[in-house]
């Protein structure tokens, strides 16, 4: 949900400051000062949410690869533990 609302902010602060600069002609809020400003404030909000869940989930998953291989390891130390030893 998180990815949603960032990429709609960056769609938005991008439009919005576009109309400020004036490169969209029809509108009231074009040749704006204000309103690129404000576009480039949501569009930078938009990136920081990305970059944020971006990085969130890549912890996820480095976190649960982890856990994975420390469940694996421990499994196979329980498998070796209970094989009686062999001898030469």
């Amino acid at each position: 949900m998180r990815r949603a609302i960032g990429l709609v902010a960056v769609v938005i602060g991008a439009v919005w400051f576009m109309q400020g600069v004036g490169i969209s002609s029809e509108s009231v809020m074009s040749n704006n000062l204000l309103w690129a400003v404000i576009g480039t404030v949501v569009f930078v909000a938009g990136f920081v949410v990305l970059y944020r869940e971006h990085t969130a989930a890549k912890i996820a998953i480095a976190e649960d690869r982890a856990a994975a291989a420390a469940e694996a390891a421990a499994a196979e130390a329980d498998i070796t533990a209970d094989e009686p030893p062999t001898s030469p």
